[in-house]
């Protein structure tokens, strides 16, 4: 097996190193991940709750390798050991900070790889010489998805808040809702959970349609559609609600690819909790891979 992969995306909802997928949406100052072991790194984030009550997004990142201090803000401000930097900007052979048009990349000598968007989409890649060796919100990187929810003793807890409050950094001062030393998460109704199960029926065309089958071994929908379990409350409608200029110009340039009866049950998928998710985004990642996959199938659609 290769590099491991630590997600950060939505309000916030994470997937672990090793592929477990959940959500969390404290407000505070957390461990993202570190070496645990022989500490040659550590990063950590710091989640602003906005103007909401329920939810959260990732606003900082703070990188620690050695002596060297990356610090990833909005809007794609880097800073490194408190100065102002723009990339591309390399600090000897320990740090190369890059810039593409949509992230900025950090690169450390130690294999550590940050990709952020400079809103909330943020991804860790990891070497194998880590596995077994890290800790935090990100998981162990053992391959064992059951013990990722693994405390500062190396306990295991039960439910994803108590898992991010133990890995909870820094003082309440750090916290953007005070009420943060537990968060319970939002909660639907019975009306809501009614609607879900008729939505998520339509959103599964995502999922099991053979239109985005062979999209799934380079990104696999589950983290992005609807979630029932965890408190996580995704909606696939919102996927495709959010990218449909994108979906348009490249629904022209590749001769209608896209089923469009697919695309309209996919619009239709409602997302329960509406008020609760005011402002939720899926990044342009996954459906920028997935439309590059597609506009190689060149899927075409009976007139």
């Amino acid at each position: 097996l290769g590099e491991g992969v630590c997600t950060v995306f939505g309000d916030p909802h994470y997937r672990t190193f090793d592929g477990k997928l959940y959500s969390f949406q404290g407000s505070c100052k957390y461990l993202l991940t570190a070496d645990c072991v022989a500490h040659t790194f550590n990063i950590r984030v710091t989640n602003n709750a906005r103007t909401t009550k329920t939810s959260s997004w990732t606003k900082t990142i703070s990188i620690k390798v050695g002596e060297i201090k990356v610090n990833l803000g909005q809007k794609m401000r880097v800073k490194l050991n408190g100065k102002r930097i723009e990339p591309p900007y390399s600090y000897g052979d320990h740090i190369i900070v890059n810039k593409t048009d949509d992230s900025i990349v950090v690169y450390t000598k130690l294999g550590i790889k940050i990709l952020w968007d400079g809103n909330s989409f943020l991804e860790v890649s990891a070497p194998t010489s880590y596995k077994g060796k890290l800790c935090g919100l990100c998981g162990n990187f053992n391959n064992k998805k059951r013990d990722d929810f693994a405390n500062r003793q190396g306990r295991l807890v039960s439910n994803p808040e108590r898992f991010g409050l133990a890995w909870r950094v820094g003082g309440k001062k750090a916290c953007t809702r005070p009420q943060d030393d537990f968060y319970s998460g939002p909660q639907c109704s019975a009306r809501s959970s009614s609607r879900f199960d008729r939505d998520s029926n339509l959103c599964k065309k995502l999922r099991k349609s053979s239109t985005f089958g062979v999209c799934h071994g380079k990104v696999h929908p589950t983290m992005y559609i609807e979630r029932r379990g965890e408190g996580g409350l995704l909606s696939c409608a919102r996927i495709i609600q959010n990218n449909k200029p994108e979906l348009a110009g490249v629904h022209r340039s590749t001769h209608r690819m896209f089923s469009l009866a697919l695309l309209r049950q996919l619009i239709r998928c409602n997302c329960p909790c509406r008020t609760q998710l005011t402002g939720l985004t899926i990044h342009h990642r996954f459906m920028g891979v997935t439309l590059a996959i597609l506009g190689a199938m060149r899927v075409r659609t009976p007139d």
